[in-house]
């Protein structure tokens, strides 16, 4: 599949490890721009009066209900270890070009990613990922968290390598 790596000429060793050793840079969750990256709604539901309670059952504004943002890369969650690689399939969103390319002076450069590797598709929502806290299940999935943002990036189309 082939996917866009937008770089700025200023930071010349990671440009010239992809273009001369074939390299993508792997980010830390941390690193990255969007202030939301890796964070998700963990929801607590409390304990029904009924044996046995569903989740599709509860009502989303339900005031009983304990959310609390956190990050899947918190030392001790899923993604502690987790990095990751942004890729675009758009090469012609000026945003990309301004964000990624230090304001148009950068390059994008064309991927071949192989069949083989970890990437994912980026899925864009609302609002945040909730999870649901139960015993057997307390964290998601940080694959799960870490491909799913906010509908404002949307334009960005992207995939992510992702590697622990």
């Amino acid at each position: 599949m082939k996917l866009y790596k937008f770089r700025s000429f200023g930071d010349l060793d990671r440009l010239l490890d992809i273009l001369v050793m074939r390299r993508l840079y792997c980010a830390q969750p941390f690193e990255l721009n969007d202030p939301f990256e890796g964070v998700y709604v963990s929801a607590f539901y409390p304990p029904s009066n009924t044996r046995y309670t569903s989740m599709q059952g509860i009502d989303a504004q339900d005031h009983s209900v304990t959310r609390r943002e956190r990050a899947v890369w918190e030392p001790g969650l899923p993604g502690e270890k987790l990095r990751v690689c942004s890729l675009s399939a758009s090469l012609k969103d000026i945003r990309l070009w301004s964000h990624y390319a230090d304001g148009f002076r950068g390059v994008a450069i064309e991927v071949e990613i192989p069949a083989e590797a970890p990437l994912h598709l980026v899925t864009y929502d609302t609002r945040l990922h909730e999870h649901p806290v139960i015993v057997l299940d307390p964290h998601p999935k940080a694959e799960k968290v870490f491909t799913m943002k906010t509908y404002q990036w949307k334009h960005e189309e992207e995939y992510r390598l992702l590697q622990a």
